[in-house]
């Protein structure tokens, strides 16, 4: 899992081997025993390690005027000898900054060219601004509002992050409800780690079944990649209504519930409204969330 946000076959399926060779002190390059062996020739010759022997006695083995090599192994094998020069060299420790050891958020409000981009600490502020903003867009690992505008030219004027809103960024296990509360904010990351160490731990001894725990993390372990699940988050899967997503058929067979907040048509306090995710999709991309709503959770 290590690699699977940073390789994709377009990169070059030779060049991900070469890569993933270079780990094996074992491997077989050209004529010589081993890895290690081949680095030391290349090294006394000042030239790269040549040829993995699979190349070379692979499918394109043999035809006229083609050479089977990689620039990827080359520079691995020079980077790893230049290494090995440096290996004694002690290298400076950055120091942590100590501005942002005492680093308190404020809220925040920049105004671009195109786009004003608003960071909110408390939901009061953020569903304010949403009332005001009635186009705004909530985003915070950025995994669909950046494919929406790369790809079809969506603008925003109003962007709003949510992401140091406490209700929108909590998970917990409410054992009135006997559910997992899950912050809207909160990313695919920090909920396989939360429901992986329920699970191993069996912290919820024979209060809440656990079916719904695996089945949410038997879906996470596909759910695209490593980065992805790291920024992008379960508010912003949800309300994207994508009918491809991995976890919206879970959260309509577990029958869970949504919560949504927004600002009272004048008081300005904080309303609350809950609603079944079997519910909430109305068709394709297409969800019951009102104007100047914002999803704080789902209950699972």
């Amino acid at each position: 899992e290590a690699f699977d946000g940073n390789l994709c076959r377009c990169t070059g399926y030779r060049p991900i081997l070469d890569a993933a060779k270079t780990f094996a002190t074992d491997v077989k390059v050209s004529g010589d025993k081993t890895h290690k062996d081949a680095l030391a020739k290349a090294g006394s010759k000042g030239k790269s390690a040549g040829k993995h022997a699979f190349w070379e006695s692979g499918p394109l083995a043999g035809f006229d005027g083609v050479e089977v090599s990689s620039c990827t192994q080359s520079k691995i094998a020079n980077a790893h000898a230049g290494e090995s020069k440096k290996g004694e060299e002690k290298r400076e420790e950055i120091a942590f900054p100590k501005e942002l050891e005492t680093y308190t958020p404020k809220s925040l409000e920049i105004k671009g060219e195109r786009t004003t981009w608003y960071r909110p600490l408390s939901l009061e502020e953020m569903v304010k601004i949403v009332a005001s903003n009635p186009k705004s867009k909530i985003v915070v690992g950025n995994t669909e509002v950046g494919i929406e505008a790369r790809f079809k030219f969506s603008n925003y004027p109003v962007l709003v992050s949510p992401l140091n809103v406490p209700e929108l960024n909590v998970i917990k296990h409410n054992a009135a409800a006997d559910a997992i509360e899950i912050g809207a904010a909160v990313s695919l990351t920090t909920i396989r780690e939360y429901m992986q160490d329920l699970v191993k731990g069996k912290k919820l001894k024979d209060s809440y079944s656990y079916g719904s725990l695996v089945a949410v993390l038997d879906q996470l372990r596909w759910f695209s990649s490593t980065q992805i699940r790291n920024v992008g988050c379960v508010g912003g899967n949800l309300v994207t209504a994508s009918p491809i997503s991995d976890l919206c058929p879970v959260f309509l067979a577990t029958n869970s519930t949504l919560t949504f907040a927004k600002a009272a048509a004048g008081s300005g306090k904080i309303s609350y409204r809950k609603l079944p995710v079997s519910k909430f999709f109305l068709n394709y991309r297409k969800v019951d969330l009102q104007e100047g709503e914002v999803m704080v959770s789902v209950s699972l």
